[in-house]
């Protein structure tokens, strides 16, 4: 960790960091599904896993860029567009980065593109009620189907 700036930095070797830019993409993916209202739902499936079980739901772990998490909550996740949503714009990067110095290396700010993306693909997996969660390594799908419809 910086002492500086308390950011996480990915580790070497690559293999390593490539780990680690999944379990990022994962999360946002996993994020934009939870973060949907299905078709025919009033709350989106993080608010019905709390009103089921009292917590918020788990989410995939991550070793380390929960900075990076953090970033792009502060980006609001997606854009939307024409009725729609779309990855965050470059544009919108850049300015977050020089306003914030949240972000400084190009890296992170693809990282962070690519995040918005797989939010927006979690957004769109979640619209069916019966959709498979990108990840499946937590209790929600149970608690979602305890709460009812």
């Amino acid at each position: 960790m910086d002492r500086g700036t308390g950011r996480t930095f990915f580790p070497s070797p690559p293999q390593l960091r490539r780990e680690c830019a999944d379990g990022l993409i994962l999360r946002s993916k996993y994020l934009g599904f939870l973060h949907e209202v299905p078709e025919g739902w009033e709350q989106n499936r993080w608010q019905r896993h709390e009103a089921a079980t009292g917590q918020a739901p788990e989410l995939p772990p991550l070793q380390s860029g929960q900075y990076l998490v953090d970033a792009l909550a502060e980006l609001r996740f997606a854009d939307s567009f024409q009725g729609g949503l779309r990855s965050v714009s470059w544009t919108e990067i850049k300015a977050y980065g020089e306003l914030t110095e949240a972000i400084s290396e190009p890296w992170e700010a693809r990282m962070l593109k690519g995040m918005s993306e797989a939010y927006v693909t979690g957004r769109s997996l979640g619209k069916q009620p019966l959709a498979k969660p990108p990840w499946d390594g937590s209790r929600l799908v149970s608690a979602v189907r305890m709460k009812g419809r």
